[in-house]
């Protein structure tokens, strides 16, 4: 019998029954026997942590009621000392007060004797709760004078707004083309023709090669020593603590929907991190919700809770796994979502420790496929497209460089990197300086998916192209510039074919919107046109209807080999959904990289 576990049950907190079932449960899954207690309920985590503190030998404290020193926190590394499980309170004449919720123990004290070298330590118990609200009130204080500064150029744009921005550009673009002379029509019409088919041509090739490529690392490459991750329950002692951060916006129902997301993962709770993060005015909604006691709560500024990447990057200060994702609560997440990405960064780390691979470990992984509302929806069959030719990666041809997609949710990340990169604003943003030098994380597809309960709207579909669009442009500008730098750092052909490549995307989605238009004023004007200017817009006409067969024939096949080939008819959206691409590409390079040059971020 645990020690602890004779304590409570002597104390008369837990009932020996209760105390076998745990200890049971503990032999069959591993994790620490308190928090198996308390994820059946049979106490709560101060009766628990006062225990601790009895058996350890030092005194409680509680830490809403007797705050640590802030002169004292100013001094310290918090996010450190909550990875640590302890936290430094004041300084007397005896030596520095620390709470602690780990037990005492030779290692503990020498991780305080690197922070207060030299001084008498008295330790005090607190729990996981206390420290973290201590350490989310240190860092909304850090942040507080910062609160008015520009967080970069934003894209609060209502949807009617972006739908008439679209409208006025095309109109624009037809009465330009309605003036001017039919050399001029003709020759733009041909170039643009011309360079769309050559980007529609470069992306559909690099799609199929990605996949039809016979060495798959992101999925199928998986390390024979790993436990296999379909299995429900296979070694559930070798999982890592995983963990998941909710945005929860107030009301009770979006709360009991993201604990229901969470009771629904295929992972076991004492390897579960669970965190929701709701706003301060959503107290008396967390309380009608109940969440279990095995999901911790954490309160955000509204101003800072409403704004999910911000969220989420306070959740990142209180994570304690090794790895860590982001839902909302409208997420479903496939069961076994978490096991998968266990077993690719595991057996991939353990790969490339083994020299069986070349190329860097993975940091992160993006879930291959999203469902928006039901599997056949409009917003489904684009997303479908887009993963299918590789337009919502920033480079398709190889998976050891930059892989940034413009999804806040169900991208897994080693939690230690995420924090070192600046978190979740550094690389979903794509607009700003905290965006540079996040190109080299290696990035990976995880064959798994996630159905959304809640359709994408016209603006987040408008602000999400916008962020891929800079992306796209911002890697394929570094590899050209890496080439030009260091051309015997590879093949000369190989590096220049896969630049060429890099610049696919943003040239099909920037000359788009110029072909169409061109060639539907030219097909108006043809008939008083001149033998010349007909054949020469003829070209244009020729490459943008080629380009776009092309597009949607390679979509439709790469869909069907995917998705099964009921879904391969959604690759007719092409034409439609490359128009809101292209207003979206146009703006980021009208209006975002231009603001991003004034703020001053380096060029690469």
């Amino acid at each position: 019998m645990n020690r602890i576990g004779n304590r409570l049950v002597a104390r008369g907190v837990v009932h020996p029954d209760e105390l076998t079932a745990a200890l049971q449960r503990q032999r069959e899954e591993g994790g620490y026997l308190g928090q198996l207690l308390l994820d059946a309920g049979a106490l709560n985590r101060q009766e628990l942590h006062g225990s601790l503190a009895e058996q350890w030998g030092i005194a409680w404290r509680d830490l809403d009621q007797d705050p640590p020193d802030p002169a004292v926190l100013a001094t310290t590394d918090v996010d450190l000392c909550l990875e640590l499980g302890w936290l430094p309170c004041e300084v007397t004449d005896r030596g520095v007060v620390v709470a602690t919720t780990v037990q005492p123990g030779p290692d503990l004290l020498l991780e305080i004797e690197e922070q207060f070298p030299g001084t008498h330590v008295d330790l005090v118990a607190c729990t996981r709760r206390d420290l973290d609200h201590v350490v989310l009130e240190v860092r909304r204080r850090r942040d507080r004078p910062a609160s008015g500064l520009d967080r970069g150029p934003g894209l609060r744009l209502r949807p009617c707004a972006i739908t008439g921005l679209i409208t006025v550009a095309l109109l624009y673009l037809v009465a330009l083309a309605s003036i001017a002379t039919e050399d001029l029509l003709s020759a733009v019409l041909a170039s643009a023709g011309v360079l769309f088919a050559g980007g529609v041509l470069g992306q559909s090739l690099a799609a199929v090669r990605l996949a039809t490529s016979e060495v798959e690392p992101e999925g199928q490459g998986r390390d024979e020593g790993w436990p296999d991750a379909d299995l429900p329950g296979a070694d559930d002692l070798l999982l890592p603590v995983y963990t998941v951060l909710v945005a929860v916006p107030e009301g009770v129902a979006a709360i009991a929907r993201a604990i229901a997301t969470l009771a629904g993962l295929d992972y076991p709770r004492s390897r579960l991190d669970a965190v929701l993060l709701v706003p301060d005015e959503a107290l008396d909604a967390v309380r009608r919700a109940a969440p279990p006691d095995w999901v911790r709560v954490v309160h955000l500024p509204v101003e800072i809770a409403v704004d999910r990447t911000r969220a989420y990057d306070e959740g990142l200060a209180f994570a304690r796994g090794r790895y860590v994702v982001a839902y909302d609560p409208d997420d479903v997440p496939e069961p076994d979502q978490l096991r998968r990405a266990v077993a690719e960064f595991e057996s991939d780390l353990a790969a490339c420790l083994g020299a069986r691979r070349t190329h860097p470990a993975l940091m992160r992984l993006d879930v291959e496929c999203h469902t928006w509302v039901r599997p056949d929806s409009l917003a489904s069959a684009v997303d479908r497209v887009e993963s299918s030719l590789g337009l919502n990666r920033a480079q398709p041809v190889q998976r050891d460089t930059a892989d940034h997609r413009p999804e806040l949710t169900s991208s897994h990340f080693n939690t230690r990197v995420l924090r070192r990169l600046g978190g979740w604003s550094a690389v979903t943003a794509g607009a700003g300086p905290e965006w540079i030098g996040v190109q080299s994380l290696p990035t990976g597809l995880l064959h798994s998916s996630t159905h959304h309960r809640r359709a994408r709207g016209l603006r987040a579909t408008f602000r999400r192209q916008v962020v891929l669009a800079v992306s796209s442009l911002d890697a394929a500008v570094a590899r050209a510039r890496g080439v030009v730098r260091a051309p015997e750092a590879a093949e000369p052909l190989p590096a220049i074919a896969a630049t060429l490549v890099g610049f696919a995307a943003p040239v099909l989605q920037l000359t788009y919107p110029v072909a169409l238009v061109g060639a539907s004023v030219f097909a108006a004007r043809a008939g008083a046109m001149g033998e010349v200017g007909v054949r020469v817009g003829a070209v244009g006409v020729v490459g943008l209807l080629g380009g776009l067969a092309v597009a949607v024939g390679t979509a439709s096949v790469l869909v069907g080999r995917r998705h099964g080939w009921r879904a391969a008819g959604s690759a007719v959206v092409v034409p439609a959904a490359w128009l809101v691409s292209a207003a979206a590409a146009w703006h980021a390079v009208v209006v975002v990289l231009p603001c991003r040059r004034r703020r001053g971020a380096p060029a690469r």
